[in-house]
């Protein structure tokens, strides 16, 4: 799966509980990602932050959104849950 470079990526408290007490059998990569993301993050953001390969990030990253440890997000429906108001295009 390719993720565009804005995608937001944000700990689910399931993921927050997995932080504080380790259930699903996270690989020592998957774990540090998890950590790593203690706040809402763009995927290019993070990426360069922690210098993190960005095929092992996405692939990472999907396998946490699968378990929903992580919520990955447009920056569209981070402005939205954040209530910020949208941005309409221009035409």
């Amino acid at each position: 799966m390719h993720f565009d470079p804005t995608t937001i990526c944000v700990r689910t408290f399931a993921g927050e509980a997995e932080v504080q007490q380790p259930a699903h059998g996270l690989s020592i990569v998957q774990r540090r990602v998890l950590v790593l993301l203690d706040r809402p993050r763009g995927l290019a953001q993070f990426a360069a932050l922690h210098h993190i390969a960005p095929v092992r990030l996405e692939r990472d990253l999907t396998h946490l959104a699968g378990l929903g440890l992580i919520a990955l997000l447009s920056a569209d429906e981070a402005r939205a849950l954040a209530g910020e108001p949208q941005v309409a295009a221009a035409d």
